[in-house]
């Protein structure tokens, strides 16, 4: 209960306008949400017809089957909502010692959800690696846990690395980062182009890989192209920092 949701999140506007908890108003409706676990407001948009929220669309996102109706959701206020800051450290990046593996150079950033970002190469990776590549190689998952549980320890969201793992374990995600390249999307087998995308991610979560990219992780990877200095800026395309709209690749696609 320490994070935030992107799915539940998604839910909570058109369950209140079916519910009659706030007035429908066509064509959009406007509902403000308060996030109780992190004491923040989201704002969702919802497509409203007929004094209902709308569930047919066109609006597609990897890992969902089907299309449905596009929900917007404004989480510009998660920004430091778990830690108090958007940098919890105060540095777009750290050197951190991982106790038996050495040091490792890392972003820590809050927002939407807190995540943990380090470069492929630190890892040994190319970055463009399946989920099941990476997940059966026990000494590297060994490896992405004690970096992740260093980083929470750090930045005081646990006392001692095992309470990291055992108490810890959603928050922070750790996102494994690269500079745009060919890849094959995990859902479905497309092949996606090194130009149809500004960083390329892969991101743990609940100490497995997903398959997808979770909707906080998103926010928090996009804040994070942002922020000139830390390790997601250091990999965008050179035209992506000068562009507002950013193209994540992910296992799952574009």
């Amino acid at each position: 209960y320490g994070g935030n949701c992107g799915n539940i999140s998604a839910a909570v506007g058109p369950f209140a306008i079916d519910e009659g908890l706030v007035p429908a108003v066509e064509p959009i409706t406007r509902v403000r949400i308060h996030q109780v676990n992190t004491n923040c407001i989201l704002v969702a948009d919802v497509p409203v017809k007929d004094g209902k929220a709308c569930v047919q669309g066109e609006c597609k996102i990897d890992g969902v089957p089907g299309t449905g109706a596009r929900i917007m959701l404004d989480f510009s206020d998660t920004a430091g909502s778990t830690t108090g800051k958007l940098l919890p450290t105060g540095n777009p990046t750290d050197l951190v010692h991982v106790e038996g593996h050495g040091d490792f150079e890392v972003s820590i950033v809050d927002a939407g959800n807190v995540l943990v970002f380090i470069e492929a190469a630190s890892l040994g990776l190319k970055g463009t690696e399946s989920c099941a590549e990476i997940e059966s190689n026990k000494a590297l998952t060994d490896l992405i846990e004690a970096i992740r549980a260093t980083c929470t320890v750090k930045i005081g969201m646990a006392a001692s690395l095992r309470e990291a793992t055992e108490k810890s374990a959603y928050v922070p995600f750790f996102a494994i980062v690269s500079k745009p390249a060919d890849y094959v999307a995990a859902i479905d087998g497309h092949f996606v182009r090194a130009q149809e995308v500004d960083v390329v991610s892969r991101l743990s979560f609940m100490l497995h890989m997903h398959k997808t990219y979770p909707g906080t992780g998103t926010v928090c990877t996009g804040a994070a192209a942002r922020i000139p200095g830390t390790l997601v800026y250091r990999q965008l395309s050179e035209e992506a920092r000068t562009r507002s709209e950013l193209r994540i690749g992910h296992p799952g696609g574009v």
